[in-house]
């Protein structure tokens, strides 16, 4: 079977570009070919590059043509979609559907109800945007990148694309969460006959040996006010008995880097995958501090997988137990989503 891969990656790395880069390399191992179509927000330097970017949202003339090219050649059955914004768009779906190729969506965030799909704003989980036909708080509140030209081109795109019924082309929506399952088959009105429930695998081999313990808790993900960073930091901070080791990027970064002046508190950049194993293994615990609602914590999963338990900081309403999903059983549950 050929999958057509589509992503656009982020400016700060994070969960969604190691689930990709996992699938990618599972279902290429499982005998499937993956022809991978993404774009880099890193790309979006100048102010002439953000006008394009959103125009854009509404028609992407580029992607069309790319995509057009890409599916006349390669003939793909089946187009897995991921994060779209803000360098793909909607008009994705218009090409695949043109087309005949199945749609599968992959939800990692709330944008489809939420411009900052994270439903939280200053420090606080925000759900004023939920249920309106037109994003009109996120406007006010430059939720979309801090901006509110961006946040009127986000909502404005959005509120076309959904007049003219893009988001009922996706043929399956996948969520990796029961909690984001029920708010979106609430909120965003996804039939049940086209949300299927499915966890992240994880495809890291457990330590052979038993490994020694160091003591340290261990934070891992993005620099970010949702994540509550900010809020773990100043915990350790009060209690120097206790090491905490962050490894990680995103706009907190100034901030967080202030912490380094604390013996017990240790920063790091984000690093090879291989080399945060190493740190998964050692830890006492890995500390899960998000303040909104996660669709899915990947380290979580990844952190069980190397026999280190998961600590979370805060109680969410997202919060659930992890299941720990091979990557066997996961490549079984997606051929069946992917039948066609």
């Amino acid at each position: 079977m050929k999958v057509l891969l589509i992503h656009n990656y982020y400016q700060y790395r994070g969960g969604e570009e190691t689930y990709v880069t996992s699938l990618q390399r599972l279902l290429t191992k499982n005998g499937h070919t993956v022809i991978l179509y993404s774009k880099d927000s890193k790309h979006i330097k100048t102010v002439w590059d953000k006008i394009k970017v959103g125009f854009g949202l509404f028609w992407n003339p580029k992607v069309a043509k790319e995509l057009d090219e890409i599916i006349q050649k390669e003939r793909p059955n089946v187009a897995h979609f991921n994060n779209i914004y803000p360098l793909i768009g909607a008009t994705a779906y218009y090409i695949c559907k043109k087309n005949n190729i199945k749609i599968v969506q992959t939800i990692h965030n709330y944008r489809f109800m939420c411009p900052k799909g994270i439903l939280f704003r200053n420090g606080k989980i925000c759900e004023l945007c939920i249920n309106k036909r037109f994003f009109l708080p996120a406007i006010l509140f430059r939720c979309y990148h801090r901006s509110r030209f961006a946040s009127l081109f986000y909502t404005l795109a959005f509120f076309f694309h959904k007049f003219l019924g893009a988001f009922l082309k996706v043929n399956i929506f996948i969520f990796p969460s029961l909690f984001t399952q029920q708010y979106y088959e609430k909120h965003f009105r996804v039939p049940q006959t086209k949300s299927v429930y499915l966890p992240h695998f994880v495809d890291l081999k457990a330590p052979k040996n038993k490994v020694k313990k160091e003591g340290y808790y261990l934070y891992v993900g993005r620099l970010s006010e949702e994540k509550g960073i900010i809020q773990l930091l100043e915990l350790f901070k009060k209690n120097p008995s206790n090491i905490l080791k962050v490894i990680g990027s995103g706009p907190l970064q100034k901030k967080v880097n202030i912490y380094r002046k604390y013996q017990n508190i240790h920063i790091y950049k984000s690093m090879d995958r291989i080399k945060i194993l190493k740190y998964y293994r050692k830890a006492k615990a890995l500390i899960n501090s998000s303040l909104t609602y996660e669709v899915f914590h990947l380290t979580a999963l990844e952190a069980i997988s190397q026999n280190t338990q998961v600590l979370s900081l805060f109680k969410s309403a997202s919060n659930q137990k992890t299941i720990l999903i091979t990557s066997n059983d996961y490549i079984q549950k997606l051929r069946t989503i992917y039948h066609v």
